[in-house]
């Protein structure tokens, strides 16, 4: 078995590297002045640069709970597999990706009526045991070619909108990995598939500031094995962004305004709302971690966004807005860090006419933010919750995240989703549709959904391997009630190891 796998690894590895050669090929055709000054000495040295590495993850998930009809399969486990190898070229000036993805699911639901087991089963029907292999990441970096901090990405990539920067500062750096970045574009890559885009971008970056420009074609992906990775075509997106780093206006602080245009011109999109989907958005951000303020360390984040143009037949008019507080005992034992936060997304008070009003939250990665049990989405939603972190010891995290859920407007929906996933899959659950003239997940006038609480625990094994479990329950009130009427209260479970060399 042990020269099995030394054989597969070398087969990769020689299968990556033959995929690096072409992309040097390519930038020698490319850049030909360059490559004619390139010695064979000088391209042997270049080549020992190369970076090549894997990661692997292995996630066993159990659901039981929130059925909304009897006699249903609301108990069941499963399995996922996700293997990401990767060769990567760090030049001075051009930077090189090239990564490869299998991913396989094993003993899904045949019969499940919520959760995600039920989305991927739904998704690769008949087939309870999917897979899918194909390149998830593949693109060049040019930078500081003309200009100091001047460059470009281009090519198949994944994209977090909101971390663009990253600093030496940790704690501010987690809080943009964690609670800031993918509100409204992401990787969704807590599901086995994950999301990327065909995408360019532009970016000028210096000491003070960062100004970033894009625009990008979904790919289909997160619980969507069988077309994994094929171009939506008809969803676009561009955007751009100003960061002012930590430090330039305010010390610790970083500032951020972006503008993004989503449209959607598909199929479903037209079923669902009556026409294309043509949403500009606007906002700003702000993260800061102030060290120093007693025995640890202060935290804040404010973030908004307000959206107009056209939902379909409709037009469109709404906003969400999120604040965040916390402070890290960091001269203490288990070093315990408390938060607070408020997001709040608006709803339509008549969902069939008018001005269509309901917060659209585009491809966000929604299972950092509203319950790991992915029951909501930031649309017509206040979310009050808290988190608790502590460090037991210096291999080990423990986390308890606690959420209360309300309708903005109770004429509106409990809505579910992270975006589309395929050609034919809207990606939201709840709202009215155009064509059939109905609305979706209403909870018969009944404001208060219900809680959830999420108990996690991190343990750093070695350099190489980590493992993690977690287990949530939702608690379901009289609006959960109206939607899951069989069982409106919900179990999840997982156990998980990543090994990455």
């Amino acid at each position: 078995m042990p020269m099995n796998v030394a054989r597969q690894a070398k087969t990769i590895r020689s299968f990556l590297k033959k995929r690096v050669f072409l992309l040097l090929a390519l930038f020698l055709l490319l850049f030909p002045d360059v490559g004619s000054a390139l010695q064979w000495d000088d391209l042997l040295v270049e080549l020992k640069k190369l970076e090549l590495g894997a990661t692997g993850r292995l996630r066993w998930e159990y659901w039981s709970g929130l059925e909304a009809a009897p006699n249903s399969q609301s108990d069941y486990n499963f399995v996922n597999l996700r293997v990401r190898p990767y060769v990567k070229y760090p030049g001075e000036h051009f930077v090189f990706f090239f990564q490869f993805q299998y991913a396989g699911a094993f003993n899904l639901p045949e019969n499940g009526v919520s959760g995600p087991g039920r989305l991927y089963y739904s998704l690769s029907q008949p087939d309870d045991h999917p897979q899918a292999t194909d390149v998830l990441e593949f693109w060049m970096m040019a930078q500081d070619l003309v200009v100091d901090g001047l460059g470009f990405k281009v090519g198949r990539l994944g994209f977090k909108g909101g971390l663009e920067t990253v600093y030496d500062n940790k704690t501010l750096t987690w809080l943009k990995k964690v609670r800031l970045s993918e509100r409204l574009v992401g990787t969704f890559d807590w599901t086995n598939i994950g999301r990327r885009y065909h995408a360019a971008m532009g970016f000028y970056d210096t000491e003070r500031f960062r100004v970033d420009a894009f625009a990008a074609k979904l790919l289909a992906g997160g619980f969507e094995y069988h077309t994994a990775f094929r171009e939506l075509k008809d969803v676009n997106i561009f955007g751009g962004t100003l960061t002012l780093k930590d430090d330039f206006l305010i010390d610790n602080t970083e500032i951020r305004i972006y503008g993004i245009f989503f449209r959607d011109d598909r199929d479903v999109a037209k079923t669902v709302t009556g026409g294309a989907l043509e949403i500009p958005a606007v906002g700003a951000s702000w993260v800061g971690a102030y060290p120093g303020i007693g025995p640890g360390t202060f935290d804040s984040l404010l973030w908004g966004c307000y959206q107009w143009g056209d939902w379909g037949a409709s037009s469109h008019s709404a906003y969400a807005l999120i604040a965040e507080l916390g402070y890290k005992f960091t001269e203490v034992r288990l070093q315990p860090w408390f938060r607070l936060g408020v997001a709040h997304a608006s709803g339509d008070d008549d969902p069939a006419t008018g001005t269509h009003k309901s917060f659209f939250g585009m491809v966000p990665t929604n299972h950092k933010w509203y319950g790991y049990m992915d029951t909501t989405a930031l649309s017509n939603l206040i979310n009050v919750y808290q988190q608790l972190i502590l460090k037991p010891a210096k291999k080990v995290l423990v986390q308890l995240d606690g959420h209360l859920f309300w309708l903005h407007d109770t004429s509106d929906s409990w809505y579910a989703g992270s975006g589309a996933t395929r050609n034919d899959v809207f990606g939201y659950a709840g709202g009215f549709n155009a064509t059939s003239g109905t609305t979706a997940r209403l909870t018969n006038g009944e404001g208060f959904i219900g809680g959830e609480l999420d108990l996690t625990a991190k343990y750093k094994v070695s350099k190489h391997v980590s493992l993690a479990g977690s287990y949530a329950h939702f608690f379901g009130a009289a609006g959960a009630e109206a939607v899951f009427a069989e069982n409106k209260n919900g179990d999840w479970f997982f156990l998980q190891t990543v090994v990455t060399f």
